[in-house]
């Protein structure tokens, strides 16, 4: 495989694990509670979770299209937000207008009679993709780092690619 082919996949596999972690810590931290039982799981809701996870990712594989059609960073920025939103709102008129599926609050709706929830909950639902974006491009750069190929443990013979010299700060301590 390429090294820009390995470095795509990398990417691939940090946007789905970011959009995983970020979805589980707010699911999990926020406490959904529906007013169909059905829908309420404890201590994660399944429902939200299953929701915000693929959400997010394709948020981020939007935003790196943009990026390489585009190649201007801020306008994409822009335009996927303007998707995630408005894909947001469709998600949440089919939920709530379509399926019934009312959280319990005494809130009342962000805009167009969607979104109910706390201060909070609104606040990330507006940031959310544009956060997966931020920690996305902070992945990235790490994950730019040049590495050395060499063996663990090895004298930097062709092997696997290690960024850091673990070997020889082993090998001094002896």
């Amino acid at each position: 495989m390429s090294a820009n082919g390995s470095k795509t996949r990398h990417i691939f596999i940090a946007d789905a694990v970011l959009s995983v972690t970020m979805s589980l810590l707010w699911v999990g931290s926020y406490g959904y509670t529906y007013s169909d039982p059905l829908y309420n799981s404890s201590p994660v809701n399944w429902l939200a979770f299953l929701l915000w996870t693929p959400g997010l990712f394709l948020t981020l594989r939007f935003y790196r299209l943009l990026i390489r059609q585009l190649g201007n960073s801020w306008l994409s920025i822009l335009l996927t937000w303007l998707a995630y939103f408005a894909s947001l709102l469709l998600v949440e008129h089919i939920g709530y207008n379509v399926l019934a599926i009312h959280q319990v609050t005494s809130e009342g709706p962000l805009f167009l009679g969607l979104i109910h929830g706390t201060v909070i909950l609104k606040i990330y639902y507006v940031t959310a993709g544009m956060v997966a974006i931020f920690l996305s491009r902070i992945l990235e750069k790490i994950l730019d780092q040049p590495g050395e190929i060499q063996k663990p443990f090895g004298n930097g013979e062709t092997g696997r690619p290690c960024r850091y010299d673990y070997h020889k700060k082993f090998n001094k301590a002896l």
